[in-house]
């Protein structure tokens, strides 16, 4: 830059500065590089966290009461005997027992989008979890007995 343009620049800046009614003025100064922050999120890399959903008990194992067989978004599989299904279809076992998982007809309630196919005569088939208890051996006897 030439010296004329320098001087010009520098009778400028009082000017500008003056030119706001008395009130005060600082400089704020900017970074100009970026230095070290916080660590990368998921809203920074663009990548959602995941779920854990699928099925936790595989076919044939023995699960105890309360203990959790599938956690899903929907209904991609159904309770049946001695399974309980939470608000966001959680599906649990009611008892202890031994976990089977079998394909069967579907009979949906009157409220289910499903109704009104299977009541033409569609034929849908999913997959149901059931826990069936183990039988009590039978050896335990009451106190008043023994």
């Amino acid at each position: 830059m030439s010296a004329s343009m320098t001087k010009c620049c520098q009778r400028m800046v009082p000017n500008l500065l003056s030119s706001f009614n008395g009130l005060p003025v600082v400089q704020i100064r900017t970074a100009k590089k970026m230095r070290g922050g916080a660590g990368r999120s998921t809203m920074d890399t663009g990548r959602a966290r995941r779920r854990n959903r699928g099925i936790r008990v595989q076919d044939g194992a023995f699960v105890h009461g309360g203990q959790v067989l599938v956690k899903q978004n929907g209904l991609r599989f159904y309770p049946g005997e001695n399974v309980d299904i939470s608000g966001n279809y959680t599906i649990s076992a009611i008892c202890d027992g031994k976990v089977i998982v079998s394909c069967e007809r579907l009979n949906p309630k009157p409220d289910s989008p499903l109704f009104a196919p299977v009541q033409k005569g569609v034929v849908i088939y999913k997959k149901f979890f059931n826990v069936y208890p183990t039988p009590l051996h039978g050896k335990f006897r009451l106190v008043d007995e023994v």
